[in-house]
């Protein structure tokens, strides 16, 4: 997602997680659990885009999570 909203990349630059806020844990995932991770854009500002996440097994909720990713 952070390649789709903040562009490609050009020769020896990355992405990076530059915060992590409001993760809650409420499950552990276990060794061969599939977790599906859901990821929603809320916004762009310049270099920096925010998105809104959810992780869940077999329908359950174990973490959610808001975080931003720059270039």
């Amino acid at each position: 997602l952070a390649h789709y909203y903040l562009g490609a990349l050009n020769e020896g630059e990355h992405y990076y997680f530059a915060s992590i806020q409001r993760a809650r844990f409420y499950r552990a995932a276990r060794p061969g659990d599939q977790v599906l991770m859901e990821v929603a854009f809320v916004r762009r500002r310049g270099a920096i885009a925010r998105f809104t996440g959810r992780a869940s097994i077999d329908g359950r909720r174990i973490c959610t999570a808001d975080f931003m990713c720059a270039r």
